[in-house]
């Protein structure tokens, strides 16, 4: 599989106030990384799984999937896939006046990562319209401009009517994510905020809508994948490591979450 999938958008006139330059898709990579210096291009991504990190005008964010993040023009950048987890996400790269002023209307000044706002929709039909070779570059910006603008009041409701995470569910999540490789009990995390097992879970699945089972067990195919993709080890190794005590387990596991046993999911590249 490539590392990344980038359609260029045709010619276009300079005098539209909402131009996209590139539109695309990357793929898991932990070597990924983007630097630039006073940046001349506006960015709308989506994170659809993993997560990144984004050091903007030397402040850092972290986007994981299901947030989306916007940079604006004239940034200092430079982003990265994390190397355990690292993302995949879907973007595209414009320019225009519209842009910046659409964000400015719609959200909050300075915010850069808007968590839980799940714009997959619209920018799967941005990337959509971008791929059709019958339309010229103005077209393409016609009808992609009303989308950007719609995109950017999901978010804004989004972030208007979320409630913010706890933060018991805070810790709880932290810790998890932290030991992702290892077995945790309910006791072990309800130990942590200081509350019985069934509160624990209830808090975890009102802020994060799945038991911290179901999570850690997100993390741990989502690690297998890694693992078996741009490693050599068995797949009785990978499920060792990730706290499996049964190989067979694990690979009904895997492919339960994936459609693939992992020697497939391997082949596949």
């Amino acid at each position: 599989m490539e590392n990344e999938y980038i359609v260029s958008i045709p010619p276009q006139s300079r005098k539209s106030p909402f131009r996209i330059t590139l539109a695309g898709i990357t793929y898991e990579n932990p070597n990924y990384t983007i630097t630039r210096k006073n940046s001349n291009v506006f960015t709308v991504e989506y994170v659809i799984s993993g997560r990144g990190h984004i050091e903007a005008n030397g402040k850092c964010h972290t986007a994981e999937a299901g947030d989306t993040y916007i940079l604006n023009y004239g940034m200092n950048l430079h982003y990265y896939a994390d190397r355990q987890e690292p993302w995949q996400k879907i973007w595209f790269n414009a320019q225009g006046a519209l842009l910046s002023e659409g964000a400015r209307l719609y959200l909050p000044e300075g915010q850069i990562v808007f968590p839980k706002t799940d714009t997959k929709s619209y920018m799967e039909k941005i990337l959509g319209i971008c791929e059709n070779k019958e339309l010229s570059g103005d077209e393409i910006n016609r009808l992609t401009a009303p989308l950007y603008i719609e995109l950017l009041s999901q978010i804004a409701e989004r972030q208007n009517g979320e409630e913010k995470e706890s933060d018991e569910a805070v810790i709880l999540k932290s810790y998890i994510d932290m030991h992702i490789e290892e077995k945790i009990s309910v006791k072990e995390l309800s130990g942590l905020i200081y509350r019985s097992e069934s509160q624990t879970i209830r808090i975890f699945k009102k802020n994060y809508q799945k038991t911290p089972y179901e999570y850690l067990l997100d993390g741990k195919i989502h690690r297998a994948k890694i693992l078996i993709s741009n490693t050599n080890i068995s797949v009785k190794e990978a499920a060792y490591r990730l706290g499996f005590s049964d190989e067979h387990y694990f690979s009904g596991i895997f492919r339960k979450k994936t459609g693939f046993s992992p020697t497939e999911y391997r082949k596949r590249g």
